[in-house]
């Protein structure tokens, strides 16, 4: 477990400027969409937790995709596994950094959503919701960018994961039906974009299950493909 939380360590603190920056936007937007605004737009304000939420996946996937890749790069990689350190350990500690750095962009998309909404009955319970929803919805985008990353390069690893997440969306407007939560990332992110100020609003928590079981299982699939793969890189 140790081992597990020092790459995970690792990974935050070279991945802290980009995490920071993602922190400091959300803050920063908050202000600039309540300043001097005496009722709060609520279209508006869907919209924005709409990109956030877009941004969100789009750091946990890209983080995890290029992770890999960059550690081998650096060699880095095979100090850590000469230490005997598993590779189901190895890839456990890069997919909790990459949680841990969406975790840090999560929880401000929450607070300071929270703060936008200060002045409304709004139950404080729903920002907590809507933070984990958005935190498992990073997760399972990591996991299978995590499990592509261990076989290919970063953006073959990256457009892949892409096609993965938008297939089961693209089968349930041809098809109907719940297609869209076989891989709950476009579900769970349309959740995050509906969230709105009914105490009536659920995330949908069958696909919140269904991102957990998924985080698992892309991981231990991940750790069977990694465990069978040579990742000696030619020094360029």
């Amino acid at each position: 477990m140790i081992a597990v939380l020092l790459i995970a360590g690792n990974l935050v603190r070279e991945q802290r400027w980009p995490t920071l920056f993602l922190v400091l936007w959300s803050g920063v937007v908050a202000l600039a969409f309540t300043w001097g605004e005496e009722e709060l737009i609520q279209n508006d304000f869907v919209f924005l937790l709409g990109q956030e939420a877009l941004y969100a996946v789009a750091f946990a996937t890209f983080v995890a995709a290029f992770s890999v890749h960059n550690e081998r790069r650096s060699r880095r990689i095979l100090a850590v596994l000469s230490k005997a350190v598993e590779r189901r350990q190895y890839l456990a500690g890069m997919l909790l950094g990459v949680l841990l750095c969406c975790a840090a962009y999560c929880v401000s998309i929450g607070l300071s959503s929270l703060w936008i909404a200060r002045n409304m009955d709004v139950p404080g319970w729903q920002f907590i919701v809507l933070t984990a929803v958005l935190l498992m919805t990073c997760a399972v985008a990591a996991a299978i960018a995590l499990f592509f990353a261990t076989f290919l390069d970063p953006l073959p690893a990256t457009a892949a994961t892409a096609l993965v997440i938008a297939a089961p969306a693209a089968l349930e407007r041809m098809l109907g039906g719940a297609w869209a939560n076989a891989i709950p990332v476009y579900s769970l992110s349309a959740s995050a974009m509906r969230f709105s100020y009914d105490p009536a609003w659920s995330p949908g928590w069958g696909g919140v299950a269904v991102a957990v079981v998924e985080t698992v299982v892309f991981w231990l699939a991940a750790s069977w493909v990694f465990e069978r793969r040579d990742i000696a890189m030619a020094v360029e």
